[in-house]
């Protein structure tokens, strides 16, 4: 079901002023040099990105007075390639841009990160809706290292996109947390 959330506007949020840019403390390779403030407003919850260059923003109702859409995609959507990734995110914040609306994007972590990333590093079996998954320690080296190259990969790409609010990864060792809660 999607949910509305209604985000704080900067002088009601906690944790001090101004925002980050995507990929802060790693690089990103923005233009800007000023910090981006943080999002506001009504964000709508939509469905997940499923496929490579599916284009939930279009698909996802807007309501009157919506700022933005939440885009939810799991890193290893499009298994080991990058590209396809980051051109499925981008036709999604080219579709937000064109209804004027911003985008916060989660990436999901845990158990969907991209097969190359999994064989490289030290995991643990659990199961989850009754299916058996793996996913990387949180600590592992090698897992950190491809996290840090992808979000550096983000913010070299759309740091600068009119239509990014913000980026998230959910936490490396959950199922979900979208929401950001």
């Amino acid at each position: 079901d999607p949910r509305t959330v209604e985000l704080p506007d900067d002088e009601h949020r906690q944790g001090g002023e101004g925002g980050g840019s995507v990929g802060d403390d790693v690089g990103a390779g923005s233009t800007s040099t000023e910090p981006k403030s943080y999002p506001t407003g009504v964000y709508e919850s939509a469905g997940p990105i499923r496929a490579p260059q599916d284009d939930t923003v279009a698909a996802t109702p807007q309501i009157a007075g919506q700022d933005g859409v939440l885009v939810r995609v799991d890193w290893g959507l499009c298994d080991d390639d990058t590209a396809c990734l980051l051109d499925t995110i981008q036709k999604n914040l080219d579709s937000a841009a064109s209804r004027n609306l911003k985008v916060a994007l989660a990436v999901s972590d845990g158990h969907t990160i991209p097969p190359a990333v999994k064989s490289a590093c030290v995991t643990f079996p659990f199961v989850f809706n009754g299916e058996n998954q793996t996913m990387c320690l949180a600590w592992d080296t090698n897992y950190l290292q491809a996290k840090q190259d992808f979000i550096r990969q983000l913010g070299a790409r759309f740091d600068d996109h009119p239509a990014l609010g913000y980026v998230y990864f959910t936490g490396a060792c959950s199922t979900n947390g979208f929401e950001g809660h």
